[in-house]
């Protein structure tokens, strides 16, 4: 029943990867698409200028992450199938 449960969450894991690199690269899409100087950045830890530099860097990289999420999904369920 353990091992059950184990693989269920490994898949469920396994969903969940890719549905948040598609949420993230879609609020990134966003923040690429506004500037910053109207906004308060008083609160945050990091500057604002910094902030957009480096999701614009890391939308300019996207496909090698891309493919590094797959790679991590792919050893997931690979994991998954493997009765412990």
């Amino acid at each position: 029943m353990i091992v059950f449960t184990l693989n269920i969450a490994l898949v469920i894991v396994g969903m969940a990867i890719p549905l948040g690199t598609v949420i993230f690269w879609s609020k990134s899409a966003k923040i690429l698409n506004r500037r910053f100087e109207n906004k308060s950045c008083g609160a945050t830890i990091l500057d604002c200028n910094t902030v957009y530099n480096l999701v614009k860097w890391l939308y300019s990289h996207r496909s090698k992450f891309n493919i590094l999420m797959a790679a991590i999904v792919t050893i997931i369920e690979f994991l998954a199938l493997i009765p412990f």
